[in-house]
């Protein structure tokens, strides 16, 4: 049994490697800029997160580094919650922790992917 959940946990990480977003758009389908335009080199890249939208679901963060992307969405959990709550639905885990984690882990990730709205965030994997 325990190494089904491993193979199951693995087989879900392959398969989140696995999709992919496209644009399906056609270039030149925008009538405004009918695909000429271009980012403008002295357009400032804006480096505060100016986003007011907070994620309202609770949710376990795994302790590691975030940097970029991944801390402007730790900072965004608004109902933290331990990794053994009974309400827990979103766990955000860093890149770099997934290779170290425990079977213990592994088998409460399984329990939140089973749970009704269980969602597990690769960050920066």
């Amino acid at each position: 049994m325990k190494h089904y959940l491993t193979i199951l946990l693995l087989a879900l990480l392959n398969v989140a490697c696995m999709v992919s977003c496209s644009d399906d758009a056609p270039k030149g389908s925008d009538p405004e800029t009918d695909g000429t335009a271009e980012w403008e080199a002295d357009t400032p890249i804006p480096i505060n997160d100016e986003l007011s939208v907070k994620i309202t679901r609770p949710t376990y963060v795994f302790p590691g580094e975030y940097t970029g992307e991944g801390k402007a969405l730790v900072n965004r959990v608004s109902k933290p919650v331990a990794i053994d709550n009974e309400d827990l639905e979103v766990v955000v885990i860093p890149g770099s922790s997934i290779s170290s984690l425990t079977n213990e882990q592994e088998l409460e990730l399984l329990d939140v992917i089973y749970k009704p709205n269980g969602t597990i965030v690769f960050v920066e994997p």
